[in-house]
């Protein structure tokens, strides 16, 4: 397998992981709204500082930028994609436990439901709520791919410069030549 796709199967799977958590707290925890928000954009910089972490490794080892996007463009779809589904999955898999839908937080507030729960098995929260995690997969792995891409080749330009030479340990095992010692 080529290293940009193993680099960016690896951000995208460590951007999913942090998205899903994401999701999982938002469903199954009281936090607050403030918290929330701060939450989201905590996960969205951490996610994609994965997908500049993968064109960073990719540019160290290929310094070529081109790979680096397409490594931080692959973990961008699979968090693009992966993150929306988790929202749908786990609200309707758990719809039990859920404690709060913060997702469609001003729906539910205004859509006069007595529970969370009662908000998504209303016909129009399920329809929102489909809506807004399923329907909006195009647009989110859309502009997931083009901010992974963007972030994987910035670590990419920074990766190939840094490339310098190789560690003493990566050098043939052979003893220096006399000129390079001066005592010729």
């Amino acid at each position: 397998m080529r290293s940009w796709v193993k680099a960016g199967i690896g951000a995208g799977t460590a951007f999913s992981a942090v998205g899903i958590a994401f999701v999982a707290v938002s469903l199954f925890t009281d936090i607050s709204r403030t918290t929330w928000v701060f939450l989201d954009n905590a996960k969205g910089a951490l996610g994609f500082g994965f997908c500049g972490l993968a064109g960073f490794l990719i540019g160290r080892r290929t310094n070529r930028a081109d790979f680096s996007a397409a490594a931080g463009a692959l973990g961008g779809l699979i968090a693009g994609v992966t993150v929306p589904v988790a929202m749908y999955v786990l609200a309707y898999e758990f719809v039990d436990v859920v404690r709060q839908y913060p997702f469609e937080y001003y729906d539910y507030l205004g859509s006069g439901a007595s529970s969370v729960q009662e908000f998504l098995l209303s016909p129009s929260g399920h329809a929102t709520v489909r809506g807004t995690s399923l329907g909006l997969v195009p647009i989110v792995g859309a502009w997931a791919v083009t901010l992974g891409a963007a972030m994987g080749y910035l670590g990419g330009r920074i990766g190939g410069r840094w490339r310098g030479t190789a560690s003493a340990t990566a050098r043939p095992n052979r003893p220096l030549p006399f000129y390079v010692n001066g005592l010729v």
